[in-house]
C-alpha cells in the first residue's frame, strides 16, 4: 500500500524538531557543567580594566575627519586670474587634477566668464581653441587639459595650431601624489614642447598669475604660436587665507609705428 505524503511530511518535521531540540539540549548541558563555568570565569577575571582612553572613545565625542570642502580655496583665484586675463571659455574633458578649479569656475565664477564649456576629446577642445583665435585673434578660449593622458590627446591639434601661427593658451593639470600615477610625469610638457613657443610649471600662487599673463603675452605676440601652463592639483586646493596675490595686469607689446 502506497504511503500519504501527510505522514511523510509529518515524519520529517518530527525529525527535524527533535535534532534541533537535542542540539540545544547539548549546548544548554555544556554551559551547566563544572569546568565550563570555571573557565568562563576565569576568562572574565583577566579581562584588562578599560582605560579612561578607551572609555572616552567608546562614550566620548567622535573624531573630527578632514572636512573636503575647502573654504575660500585657491582655485577661487584663479578663475580672478582668468578673468583679469579676458578668458571667456575653458574649453575641456573634465578631470580630476583639475576639479578644484572646475568647482571654482561653476560655483564661485558662476559659470560666466569664463564658461566651462564641455567636450568629448582634448584634440577637439584644442582645435576649438584654434579657430576661435583665429576668429577673435586673441587666445581668449583656453583648453584645459589632464595629465600626460590629455596632452597626448591633443597633441596633433597643439600641432595643427603651431603650424598655422595661432595662438592658444593652454592649461594642464597633474597630480602626483594620489590619483592614478601613469596621468603624472615630472615635466609633462616635454611631450609636445617641440611646438609649444614657451610652458611653466609654477610652484606657488603668485607664480601662476605670472605665469598665465606671460605665456598669454607670448602666444598672442608674433610669431604666434601655443603655450602651456602646468597646474599642480594641491596649489587649486590650498586655503587662499589672508595672503591674497594681487591680480595681474595684461598689457601687450605694440608693434613698431611704421609696421601698422
Amino acid at each position: 500500500m502506497a504511503r500519504s505524503s501527510k505522514d511523510m511530511v509529518g515524519r520529517r518535521g518530527f525529525l527535524k524538531g527533535a535534532a534541533v531540540s537535542a542540539a540545544a539540549g547539548a549546548a544548554t548541558l555544556a554551559t551547566d557543567l563544572p569546568g565550563v563555568q570555571a573557565q568562563t570565569a576565569a576568562r572574565a577575571a583577566q579581562a584588562p580594566i578599560p582605560t579612561p582612553a578607551a572609555l572616552a572613545r567608546e562614550a566620548g565625542p567622535a573624531p573630527v575627519v578632514d572636512a573636503r570642502i575647502v573654504e575660500n580655496p585657491a582655485s577661487d583665484y584663479m578663475v580672478d586670474v582668468l578673468r583679469a586675463l579676458g578668458i571667456e571659455y575653458i574649453a575641456s574633458n573634465p578631470g580630476s587634477s583639475f576639479d578644484g578649479l572646475q568647482e571654482s569656475i561653476i560655483n564661485y565664477g558662476k559659470n560666466t566668464g569664463p564658461e566651462w564649456l564641455t567636450c568629448l576629446h582634448e584634440e577637439s577642445a584644442v582645435a576649438m581653441a584654434h579657430g576661435w583665435a583665429k576668429i577673435e585673434g586673441k587666445p581668449s578660449l583656453m583648453p584645459m587639459l589632464h595629465g600626460v593622458t590629455g596632452i597626448q590627446h591633443a597633441s596633433m591639434a597643439v600641432y595643427n595650431a603651431y603650424v598655422d601661427r595661432v595662438p592658444v593658451l593652454m592649461a594642464t593639470g597633474f597630480q602626483l601624489d594620489g590619483g592614478i600615477t601613469a596621468h603624472g610625469a615630472t615635466d609633462m610638457a616635454s611631450i609636445v614642447r617641440g611646438y609649444l613657443k614657451w610652458d611653466h610649471q609654477p610652484t606657488r600662487l603668485d607664480q601662476f598669475s605670472s605665469s598665465m599673463v606671460r605665456a598669454y603675452r607670448l602666444a598672442a605676440t608674433p610669431p604666434m604660436a601655443p603655450t602651456m601652463v602646468l597646474l599642480d592639483k594641491r596649489m587649486e586646493q590650498e586655503p587662499l587665507g589672508q595672503n591674497r596675490p594681487a591680480l595681474p595686469k595684461l598689457t601687450l607689446p605694440a608693434p613698431p609705428s611704421a609696421d601698422i
